[in-house]
């Protein structure tokens, strides 16, 4: 499973939340994009930001791959949401799996963040005493041997030790509060050491991850996730209702991998529901001309409708359509009433 690593291109996004603005640090915590597609295990480095610190072998899962070994279907998960995740384990006495990325800017000390991952232990894992151990340090801290609680480590930077739940059959949210000690920039993710009296590892967990987010957070506030696949969609029948986690890449009709979540959850919703007919629509602040508005409005709108016809719902259901500033829910006197005007909404009918 021994695998080359490599870091790969930064994209920096400015998010354009209909609820917050803070920029996901992680690079591709969705495990979206890739640079080739897996065709066997061992190959994180095919992720685009992520690989594997110590040597070991992390693994890369996406629905692209058409290898036995990796799709994702029989005992392994579907991701938590998008085509991809990844996976890591700990298999013996000197072999750990680290997974790691590099943030998109180095953390700021006078600063809190709140870090969000989804983990989903593989269902034929029966450990116990499972921990989560997260490294936040300001250097790669390269290594083929599990370091991680030495005291020049822990001293140095700032290693957080997370007791799982003993049963993950679903995926599972970890929300972490962190307080940055001196410019971090990498995080490292891995399994504790678990021995029993004879110091032997009592167990071989193998856990996937998906999702992962580190964003800025007001001093006070508790990290916090609200997972968009559990929303009630009814409340959109002949009423529009605002689609919340939609994001796009500034001043265009691209979608970020942070809306996925939010439209898996919207395109069970309509699975589930044959009978009903869907309508997109797209709005903007008044910033800008109007025309411009009117048509990037419109191509967001039409951005979630192939989404979600990617996503096997038929073309003959749903209809999209942008209308610009010319419904706005809010004045556009401030930037969050802008942020409010900025939105996808829907209508079943």
């Amino acid at each position: 499973m021994r695998t080359s690593t490599k870091i790969g291109i930064l994209l920096c996004f400015q998010f354009i939340g209909v609820s917050s603005f803070s920029q996901n640090l992680i690079v591709n915590g969705g495990f979206e994009i890739y640079k080739k597609c897996p065709d066997n295990l061992a190959q994180l480095n095919y992720a685009t930001g992520w690989k594997d610190q110590n040597g070991g072998n992390g693994d890369y899962f996406n629905t692209c791959s058409t290898n036995k070994n990796i799709i994702l279907s029989g005992k392994r998960k579907m991701p938590h949401s998008g085509n991809g995740y990844a996976g890591f384990c700990s298999l013996q006495q000197q072999y750990f799996e680290f997974i790691q990325t590099k943030f998109l800017n180095l953390l700021d000390t006078q600063k809190t963040y709140c870090l969000v991952l989804f983990l989903y232990k593989a269902p034929d894992q029966n450990s116990t005493i499972d921990e989560l151990v997260l490294l936040f340090s300001k250097d790669e801290n390269k290594t083929k041997s599990v370091t991680f609680h030495e005291d020049k480590l822990i001293k140095e930077n700032n290693l957080i030790i997370y007791k799982l739940p003993q049963h993950i059959s679903e995926w599972t949210a970890v929300r972490i509060n962190y307080k940055p000690k001196n410019g971090e920039q990498f995080l490292t993710i891995g399994l504790n050491k678990l021995k029993n009296a004879n110091r032997e590892i009592i167990q071989q967990p193998y856990y996937y991850i998906d999702d992962v987010s580190l964003t800025e957070i007001k001093a006070g506030e508790n990290c916090s996730y609200t997972d968009s696949t559990i929303r009630d969609y009814s409340t959109a029948i002949n009423k529009p209702l605002t689609l919340q986690h939609i994001t796009f890449q500034i001043n265009s009709a691209i979608l970020l991998e942070s809306s996925y979540g939010e439209l898996n959850g919207l395109a069970a919703y309509i699975k589930e529901h044959a009978q009903l007919k869907i309508e997109l629509s797209g709005h903007t602040d008044n910033i800008g001309k109007e025309e411009d508005n009117l048509k990037l409005s419109g191509l967001r709108a039409k951005a979630v409708a192939d989404y979600l016809i990617k996503q096997g719902i038929g073309k003959n259901r749903i209809s999209y359509k942008g209308y610009g500033s010319t419904k706005s829910i809010s004045d556009n006197t401030t930037e969050e009433n802008r942020a409010k005007n900025r939105r996808v909404e829907v209508v079943f009918r």
